[in-house]
């Protein structure tokens, strides 16, 4: 991330958390039935943000917590509202500061638009997760973000301030995870329901919020690290998760998509 971009995500830290984001609240609805249980885990949130993931999983019992992001801001937030024990630390996504085969679980909850070198992360995944281990993904579905215009955007002392992004298609990240020896477990694209409402009924949108009940919002994804060998994706997901989730596509179903373009309006 360059310095005006990290700039711009220190400005965020400011409102993150008092900004209502219907994507993070259908991520938020979504995502936990993904997860494996989190007791007695080594976790690491990529891009943790101000910490609202970090929050939860301190309350599953996890074997150790570690959050990076490049923004100093947002992990000064999170700091002031995490335990002790968990890890914090300023870093770039494609240098993680974590040790070899040394994770359970990675999670990236709205991070990869915000990659300058997809094949980087994927191989600092590769490199820090067990075999057997997993990782998560989410972020805004590119197919209706394009479809949409849908900005990448916050606002400040009543301006709006836009952040860039690079367009990743679902296909793409698929496949630059799938070259590193990653299996696509499960692929979901939820679309915004009852839950989320509010947020936009706060917004006077509740128009758009009608228009985009049928069509999916964001993108979540759930891999394995494969052994090398003949040790079967459904061998391994029984062993480390307790059985394997079978319950989205798999990868031979999912058609390139629409370039991503940017974030919330």
């Amino acid at each position: 991330m360059n310095t005006a971009t990290r700039a711009l995500f220190n400005d965020w830290a400011e409102v993150y958390d008092i900004q209502p984001n219907p994507l993070l609240l259908l991520e938020q609805r979504t995502l936990p039935p993904m997860m494996p249980p989190i007791e007695g885990l080594d976790v690491l949130d990529v891009g943790c943000g101000t910490g609202r993931w970090l929050k939860q999983m301190e309350l599953l019992a996890p074997s150790s917590l570690t959050g990076t992001d490049a923004s100093d801001a947002m992990l000064k937030k999170a700091r002031a509202t995490l335990a002790p024990t968990t890890a914090l630390h300023l870093s770039d996504s494609t240098t993680l500061p974590v040790a070899d085969a040394s994770t359970d679980l990675i999670l990236a909850s709205f991070v990869l638009s915000y990659l300058a070198d997809l094949d980087a992360f994927a191989g600092e995944c590769v490199r820090i997760l067990r075999v057997g281990g997993h990782l998560l993904l989410s972020d805004m579905h590119p197919t209706t973000a394009a479809q949409r215009h849908w900005i990448r955007c916050f606002y400040l002392e009543g301006k709006r301030i836009e952040l860039p992004a690079n367009p990743l298609t679902m296909t793409e990240i698929i496949a630059a995870f799938s070259r590193r020896g990653f299996q696509l477990l499960t692929l979901n694209e939820p679309a915004f329901a009852e839950p989320e409402r509010h947020v936009f009924e706060q917004t006077n949108k509740l128009a758009e919020y009608d228009a985009l009940r049928s069509v999916p919002a964001i993108y979540l994804m759930k891999f394995l690290k494969a052994a090398e060998g003949n040790e079967s994706v459904t061998e391994l997901a029984n062993r480390t998760e307790g059985r394997a989730d079978t319950s989205g596509k798999p990868a031979s179903e999912v058609t390139p998509s629409f370039v991503d373009r940017r974030l919330r309006r």
